[in-house]
């Protein structure tokens, strides 16, 4: 209200700036770490009344504009942040017999301010990496009175409701399974939530959890008692716990309880955690000097703090542990790493190796091919002997060359393959050597001649040079 007193200006109170920025850098001066809390219950009235209690999503963007505005004044001055003060107390100040029409406004209440906070979450993020922004929960714990399961089961959900509901969509990113069965009891069907909130959501999870802690309650599924004045924060279901004493107001004095609920938070969300409120009320006795000696609070703070160094120590332990075996595992994943690299570079010779055969198959086949061409190889040649004696394959006398002919003039065949040769002339005579039987000369339809080898491997048996002279 300080920094935008309606809520809705166009730029900043200055004089709302300087004010906290005159805080911030005494406590900086005075060695102390400010944790600032953006929304304390301090919504501007103008907002209140223009749109209600968080119930327009105008407020989104408003909220939008605030937090940009002082994570950029504040930068370098203040580095943890909190969205929303005790944003559980929404559902937890709801009297035991509201309407479904009031739970429907709470949870509506609820999801605009996760979206703002999530979106501060992203925009303090993008101003200075080294922002740290949580939540802040009202520490609701309870106890079941007894094993019974109905005490039991009663118990789970009303910490769902009154605590695990708002955490985990601040921790987690989106809303739990447990959501749907809070707004069927209630009637709630119609939630404005759209799917950039939940991109929002997931994208904006919070960095540590800030909550207050002063007591615990335990829950009777037998009890039925009015609370509407009630000031010790019970429920309908409250019952006074035996294991424990209370202070002047009725409040529960549970150290271990702190212990406890440090236990359950770690335990389900494993981020950093604040104690943003505990202390101890009480009747005080102001003496005559204006002095108050009160050692029962002393003992309240020492106890509780004894507990949080317990949980500081089981946690730590247990991190310890958890650390360990995350060493174990790197250097398992290490050594892992190491025969990958072995098999990689193994892998590689044999592939290196199987190129190298390849080749060598390649080459030896295409040797094999060659030798098989080779072996199997004739030529042919035909002609007039006009033609035969200037190729130089008959010589003077009509004689057949004996050896050395020109392959130039011969047509190279497979003798596997080569069956007919068309002569293409109507007188033909076999000038080289070759068995009788195994070949013949066809005539055509038109009288042209058709060399049919009937059994070739006699008829290359003597040459593998065929000479044919046409007439």
């Amino acid at each position: 209200s300080r920094i935008y007193p309606t809520g809705e200006e166009e730029k900043p109170n200055q004089a709302g700036l300087d004010f906290y920025r005159n805080v911030f850098t005494e406590l900086r001066n005075a060695g102390i770490e400010p944790l600032v809390s953006i929304w304390h219950f301090d919504t501007p009235l103008a907002l209140e009344e223009k749109y209600g209690d968080w119930l327009d999503r105008k407020y989104i963007a408003l909220y939008e504009k605030y937090v940009t505005t002082i994570f950029n004044e504040y930068k370098g001055l203040v580095k943890y942040w909190l969205t929303f003060n005790e944003i559980n107390n929404t559902i937890n100040f709801l009297p035991d017999n509201a309407s479904d029409e009031a739970y429907q406004e709470a949870y509506q209440h609820l999801h605009y301010q996760f979206v703002a906070s999530a979106r501060a979450v992203q925009i303090g993020h993008e101003i200075d990496p080294e922002n740290k922004i949580g939540c802040m929960l009202a520490g609701a714990i309870t106890y079941p009175h007894t094993c019974d399961p109905k005490d039991m089961l009663l118990n789970q959900q009303t910490m769902e409701e009154n605590f695990w509901y708002c955490g985990d969509v601040q921790c987690f990113g989106a809303y739990p399974p447990f959501a749907k069965r809070i707004w069927k009891e209630h009637n709630i069907t119609d939630l404005d939530i759209t799917e950039e909130d939940k991109e929002a959501l997931a994208a904006g999870t919070v960095d540590y959890i800030g909550f207050s802690y002063y007591m615990t309650n335990t829950v009777d599924s037998t009890a039925h008692k009015d609370v509407s004045k009630s000031l010790d924060g019970s429920s309908e279901h409250s019952v006074a716990n035996p294991f424990i004493k209370v202070s002047d107001w009725g409040w529960a004095i549970d150290p271990e309880g702190l212990r406890y609920v440090l236990n359950q938070f770690y335990e389900r969300y494993e981020l950093p955690m604040f104690i943003v409120e505990n202390g101890f009320g009480a009747i005080d006795k102001k003496e005559e000097d204006g002095s108050c000696h009160d050692p029962y609070r002393v003992d309240y703070l020492r106890a509780h703090i004894e507990q949080m160094k317990k949980a500081v120590e089981a946690l730590t332990a247990e991190l310890k542990a958890k650390q360990q075996r995350i060493e174990e595992l790197q250097t398992e994943l290490a050594s892992k790493n190491i025969r990958i690299q072995e098999l990689d570079a193994a892998v590689s010779d044999l592939s290196a190796a199987k190129e190298t055969l390849a080749a060598e198959n390649e080459a030896k086949a295409k040797t094999v091919a060659e030798q098989e061409k080779s072996l199997n190889a004739a030529w042919f040649v035909f002609g007039t002997k006009s033609e035969l004696k200037a190729q130089k394959i008959l010589q003077s006398g009509d004689v057949l060359k004996s050896a050395d002919f020109n392959k130039d003039y011969f047509t190279q065949i497979d003798i596997r393959t080569t069956k007919e040769i068309k002569l293409y002339s109507k007188r033909a005579e076999l000038l080289t050597t070759h068995p009788s039987g195994s070949y013949e000369l066809v005539k055509d339809d038109k009288g042209q001649l058709t060399l049919k080898i009937t059994n070739p491997t006699e008829f290359w048996s003597v040459s593998r040079y065929l000479v044919i002279q046409v007439k």
